[in-house]
């Protein structure tokens, strides 16, 4: 299924409860395997997802995923790493804060864990304006073998030719 999590449902924080309450939920209910595959602020919504509702997502695909701002994940290197890192933020009140918070969950719930507790692969290109934060990403959460790099940008001939890659890979 491909929901229509359009900017809209992610600034009202609505992307989490439909997503569970409209296609995962019923899913799981069902007995189902939910694998998700999330490009770009849908990988965003991807991770927030598996985060707000732990235990649903038995696998991820990340394509390209937004991840933060380079001044957070700055503050968070600053720190020494995800987990010298705090912030205070309970309650975000803006996009930073709800990232800040984001990392929080991640390391509060992956950290101990070594890694989401599903199987998760990144693809993201070379010439992709997300290249480092996802490298940073895949540094504090993934093990080397779950990033892949590969030739492009920011587009769907690069997360077509990831997705392509991602199937060959759990077909063999």
């Amino acid at each position: 299924m491909a929901p229509d999590l359009h900017l809209g449902y992610y600034m009202r924080g609505l992307a989490d409860v439909c997503l569970h309450e409209e296609i995962i939920g019923p899913a799981k209910k069902q007995g189902l395997r939910v694998m998700i595959i999330g490009v770009s602020m849908g990988g965003l919504g991807a991770l927030s997802y598996s985060l707000r509702y732990p235990g649903e997502v038995d696998q991820m695909w990340l394509l390209s995923p937004f991840v933060g701002e380079k001044e957070l994940l700055a503050e968070i290197g600053k720190a020494g790493g995800l987990e010298n890192w705090s912030s205070p933020v309970v309650t975000p009140r803006s996009k930073a804060e709800a990232l800040q918070k984001m990392w929080m969950e991640m390391k509060r719930q992956w950290l101990s864990r070594s890694g989401p507790p599903f199987a998760i692969s990144l693809v993201v290109g070379k010439s992709d304006k997300l290249l480092t934060s996802n490298r940073f990403f895949a540094r504090a959460m993934l093990k080397p073998d779950q990033l892949i790099e590969i030739e492009g940008g920011h587009d769907w001939d690069c997360w077509r030719r990831g997705v392509d890659i991602l199937l060959s890979k759990s077909k063999g």
